[in-house]
């Protein structure tokens, strides 16, 4: 299952032991996913990337191809 706008750690599968958090792009209607090392989140300096998707499925895709188990918080 995936949630917007709430960190998860992701506890298996590809970036093991990073975080994630998923927001809507309010200007498209798209989504972000980001992915980020340090705990505080994706505007630290700190090793931290992202990635835009069109749609909620094309969000799903996204999990399931990095094969990942996240612990929300």
């Amino acid at each position: 299952m995936v949630k917007l706008s709430t960190r998860g750690k992701i506890v298996k599968g590809d970036q093991q032991g990073w975080y994630v958090l998923v927001e809507v792009d309010e200007k498209t209607g798209g989504f972000y996913i980001y992915q980020f090392k340090n705990k505080n989140g994706k505007n630290n300096l700190g090793e931290a990337f992202d990635d835009w998707v069109e749609t909620f499925n094309d969000v799903e895709g996204y999990f399931k191809e990095s094969s990942w188990k996240i612990n929300w918080e």
